[in-house]
This record gives structure tokens, C-alpha cells and sequence, in this order.
């Protein structure tokens, strides 16, 4: 696992490769990762596509939800110009903002705005804060027993992200950071909306973020009557897709109707495992 001073540079020459591991490595306050690859919503982009055209929609803001590291989110916005869709697109991830802090020579930490850890960095060297099983045999479990309790305690003393004397990173992608046409922004979903997005968006993608694995019912449910209303009105859109282990996508589109209930449109091999938490919305 590479370095967020490393990969995140200006001038970094890293593969997609050791780029997706890293974001993959970082474990965020809500216990999700940040798992990332390319190209792996290919067949999705192109169900949307087809739709779309079939139906002659033409949304134009979309909303792009846990984004990770944005690759998937540019590539999206990619395959929708070549289809001849002009759109603008905000992307968002509960952790976008972070911060390189020194904790003493030779030894940073990455966290987000709560002071929530993400990576130490020791001499120069990545380490993990969370844990795996074979980590306590491996003695991982030690090391980072011990850097977590180090770097908290020094992150207590400095409570605010200002006297943390910290460096700001972005924890996007460089090639989704070029690119003009998305906005990116932090953003919980499952906490209250932004004013901002309310009844703001055409459609919005919500791609290996809300799935069982990860929350129970009640938590999506939040999420997808927040999401709702985010939407325009009658018409708009929401996609909802799951990657499974073996890199199988899993998706389903609804269509808001005119009763403001979402109707399923189209799937992409068995659809949404939440397809029933959506229909209820």
C-alpha cells in the first residue's frame, strides 16, 4: 500500500493499479471503504445509456453518491458525452477532505475532518490503522495498536482541524480531479440534505454504496427517501448497483412517477438487492 503523500501528488507517476489499492486500503468513520478499479461499471453506463435514449430523456444535473475515489465518476460522465448527453455531474463520498498531520519526525497521519485515522505514515512507509484476523499473528495488530493510540492521543490535544497544523488533501483521483465538468463535495446520506441538493437533480447514481452488507434497512431506507428527495420531481431517475465479488454488476434503474412513487425501468442482471426498500419509498 503506497503513501497518500505519494500517490496523491501533484506530479505522482502511479499505476491504476496501486492507485485503486490505496483507496481500497482506507477504511472510513462509517466503516466503508473507499474500493475503487476501472472501468468496472462499464455494462451499467451502457444499460442507462440505452434507456434513456429508448425513453428520448435528456437529464442534465446528475448526482453521483459514494463516489470513492471519482475514476467511476468520470468515467460515466465519459460514456454519456460520447452518447451525445450534455450533463454536469456532482460527485460525493462521505470523506472527500482530509489531512496530513505531523504527529512527530518521520511519522504523519492521514485523517478526515473528525480526526478520524486513515493511514500512518512512518518513514515514509503506509500502515493501516484497522485490523484483519491474520494481523494478530502477523504482530500488525500491535503496531497499529500502538500508532492508533499515539496518533489519537495527539490528535485529542488538538481538536480543530486548525490547530492540527495539518496538510490539506483531496482524496479523489488526479484524472477525476481535471476534469471540469464535475463538482465533487462531501456528503452523508444519511444524514439531513443539504439545502442545496434538494429537488436539484435529474437523476442520481448510487453504485456499491447502499447495499445489506454494510447497513440495515432502516439506514438505506433514510438514505433513499434523503435521495428522493433530491430529485426534481415526476420523471427523474435513480440507479442503484451493486459489484459483487466476482466483479458482476448487479443494478437496477427506477423512474419517479407522477404519484412520486419509483417504478422499475430496467435491470441489470438480478437488479438491486434493495429493489424492495426502494419501492416502498
Amino acid at each position: 500500500m503506497m503513501s497518500a503523500r505519494t500517490i496523491l501528488a501533484p506530479d505522482a507517476a502511479v499505476t491504476s493499479r496501486q492507485e485503486a489499492a490505496f483507496f481500497s486500503g482506507l477504511r472510513l468513520r462509517n466503516g466503508t471503504f473507499k474500493t475503487t478499479a476501472e472501468r468496472r461499471l462499464d455494462d451499467l453506463n451502457q444499460l442507462v445509456i440505452e434507456q434513456w435514449k429508448a425513453l428520448g430523456a435528456a437529464p442534465r444535473r446528475l448526482l453521483d453518491v459514494g463516489v470513492s475515489s471519482g475514476v467511476s465518476s468520470v468515467e460515466w460522465l465519459q460514456s454519456l458525452a460520447a452518447a451525445g448527453f450534455d450533463v454536469d455531474l456532482v460527485a460525493t463520498d462521505v470523506c472527500l477532505k482530509a489531512q496530513l498531520v505531523p504527529i512527530c519526525r518521520q511519522y504523519d497521519v492521514l485523517v478526515d475532518r473528525s480526526g478520524h485515522i486513515l493511514q500512518h505514515i512512518v518513514f515514509g512507509v503506509a500502515i493501516r490503522p484497522w485490523r484483519r484476523k491474520l494481523d494478530f499473528v502477523t504482530g500488525h495488530a500491535l503496531l497499529s495498536g500502538v500508532l492508533n493510540a499515539v496518533a489519537r492521543r495527539v490528535l485529542r490535544r488538538r481538536r480543530s482541524p486548525a490547530a492540527r497544523a495539518g496538510e490539506d488533501i483531496m482524496l479523489v483521483s488526479p484524472r477525476a480531479r481535471g476534469e471540469a465538468r464535475i463538482a465533487f463535495a462531501e456528503d452523508d446520506v444519511f444524514a439531513a440534505n443539504p439545502q442545496s441538493f434538494v429537488r436539484r437533480f435529474d437523476a442520481i447514481r448510487a453504485a456499491n454504496l447502499l447495499n445489506c452488507g454494510y447497513f440495515s434497512t432502516a439506514q438505506i431506507r433514510t438514505a433513499i427517501f434523503n435521495l428522493k428527495d433530491r430529485l426534481v420531481g415526476p420523471n427523474c431517475f435513480l440507479i442503484v448497483n451493486r459489484t459483487r465479488k466476482d466483479g458482476t454488476n448487479h443494478g437496477t434503474l427506477f423512474q419517479l412517477n407522477a404519484a412520486a412513487r419509483f417504478e422499475i425501468l430496467a435491470k441489470l442482471r438480478d437488479g438491486s438487492e434493495i429493489e424492495d426498500i426502494v419501492l416502498a419509498a
